[in-house]
């Protein structure tokens, strides 16, 4: 027995949009699974982390380029640790600063309450591209600190003393 026309017509378009909307979803699968890889210079330099020394002896540290410079620097790769930051340090040893990597795409905000030295801030994205900078002050009032709240989603930030941090993109820093 033959199904009326609109119901062959109905069944057409349902099966027409659920074939669209799968390939969307699909697409936009592949597309952050490719948003969230760190760039592959980028994620070696992380591998090769090793443990870091005085006065950050409980963290890690590694060695990214910034533009033409190689930088040792502390990693903050837990929540606790990007959390702490530089709070409460007056001198970062042998380290040129602290690099914040988040395991996602964030605009989470940047304080500087209880952060005793200015900072530059480097924000960057997966690819190692920049994407922002901004300029951070010591706050000792916790009422009183501006949250430095990202224009754009980030993976990656950089703190440095201020006036230290090289402009450019991230990168591997070579073998040596």
């Amino acid at each position: 027995m033959k199904r009326p026309r609109p119901v062959r017509l109905a069944t057409a378009v349902l099966v027409a949009i659920g074939l669209v909307l799968l390939a969307l979803g699909l697409a936009g699968q592949h597309g952050d699974a490719a948003g969230r890889a760190l760039a592959a210079p980028i994620a070696a330099a992380l591998r090769s982390e090793r443990r870091a020394v005085a006065p950050f002896a409980q963290w890690k540290e590694s060695r990214v380029a910034v533009g033409a410079r190689c930088l040792r620097l502390v990693l903050a790769r837990t929540t606790d640790e990007r959390r702490t930051g530089l709070i409460g340090r007056r001198d970062l040893g042998p380290y040129d600063g602290m690099l914040f990597v988040t395991p996602r795409d964030t605009t989470d905000p940047f304080t500087m309450f209880g952060t005793d030295l200015p900072l530059d801030l480097g924000l960057y994205a997966p690819s190692g591209l920049p994407l922002e900078r901004d300029v951070l002050e010591p706050c000792a009032a916790r009422s009183a600190c501006p949250l430095t709240v990202p224009r754009k989603a980030y993976r990656l930030a950089i703190e440095a003393p201020r006036g230290s941090l090289p402009s450019g993109g991230l990168g591997g820093c070579g073998t040596g």
